[in-house]
């Protein structure tokens, strides 16, 4: 059995890295912050049945979008909060970048 198909017996709508990542890149595009992270690798936590979705800036780990596996939709509870994420988005937007000697 694929692990694709053990999602799909669990009832999970989503199933996949790709998906999570496109979901995630969704949410930040409605608080307008698509271009200001990348992403981590995504985690299906199959305990809680959530994907984590690490949020990344400068090459640190901002915050996460948590999504729900079997709804497909964001868990807000549990994401990081967006006024943190358009606080975290401004101090990357004005912290000058280290220039290598």
């Amino acid at each position: 059995m694929t692990v694709k198909n053990n999602y799909l017996n669990r009832g999970y709508l989503v199933t996949s890295t790709t998906q999570a990542k496109k979901i995630a890149k969704l949410h930040l595009e409605k608080l307008d912050l698509a271009d200001k992270f990348s992403f981590g690798l995504p985690e299906v936590d199959d305990r809680y049945h959530v994907w984590r979705v690490p949020l990344v800036a400068t090459g640190h780990r901002i915050g996460e979008i948590v999504i729900n596996s079997k709804t497909s939709t964001i868990d807000y509870k549990k994401s990081s909060k967006s006024p943190f994420l358009i606080k975290k988005a401004m101090e990357v937007i004005h912290t000058p970048k280290k220039v290598k000697k």
